[in-house]
């Protein structure tokens, strides 16, 4: 037989090992569960609102307002819009507050000898029963880079859903931008001619 003292050492012995592996198996489901939490964070996270706004007007200052410099004339049109007949006027209104000729797209004639670079038009599309999508466009002629083509090409857009009794404030609202970044976009040369101008007063 053993002895007392040899049965303790055993005894202690397996225990300690036993131990051991509970210890090496927690430690094993911690790693686990760090490495989990860690892919966890790693998630990319949708874009707030705020970021798509500021993506929205990033785009519209580096890529659409440039082609506004330096437009010598364009026409507006609101083609196929039923609804209050005031809102083509109420846009017309705010187009002439631009330093350029602004002529209706109806009255547009064959071979117009009056400087028109681009098309400016308003849609106006059902999205319900209720609601409407609005889309502003600017419509240019532009020349693709590999290899000279002429084209028409969409150079400016702005687009939203309003409720139906509010399009033609809508597209009030959505005009007046235009016309703002117009100004923004010719502003220096806006300047130096209004400084000519000041001067010879």
């Amino acid at each position: 037989m053993l002895s007392r003292s040899l049965q303790l050492s055993l005894l202690l012995s397996v225990a300690l090992c036993s131990f051991s592996a509970v210890q090496a198996e927690e430690a094993s489901t911690t790693v686990t569960t760090t490495s989990t939490s860690t892919s966890t964070t790693t998630v990319e996270k949708s874009p707030t609102l705020a970021e798509m706004e500021g993506h929205r007007h990033k785009m519209r200052d580096d890529l659409m307002m440039p082609s506004l410099k330096g437009l010598r004339g364009l026409s507006f049109g609101i083609p196929g819009h039923v609804g209050d007949a005031s809102a083509e006027q109420t846009a017309m209104n705010k187009l002439k507050q631009l330093p350029i000729p602004v002529s209706k797209i109806v009255d547009l004639k064959h071979a117009e000898t009056k400087p028109v670079d681009a098309i400016l038009q308003v849609k106006v599309l059902e999205t319900g029963n209720d609601y409407r999508l609005v889309e502003l466009s600017l419509i240019q002629w532009t020349k693709l880079m590999r290899n000279g083509q002429e084209v028409k090409s969409v150079t400016y857009s702005d687009q939203t859903v309003t409720h139906k009794s509010t399009v033609n404030d809508t597209i009030g609202k959505m005009v007046n931008q235009f016309v703002l970044d117009f100004m923004k976009a010719n502003h220096q040369q806006t300047t130096v001619t209004e400084g000519k101008s000041n001067k010879k007063s």
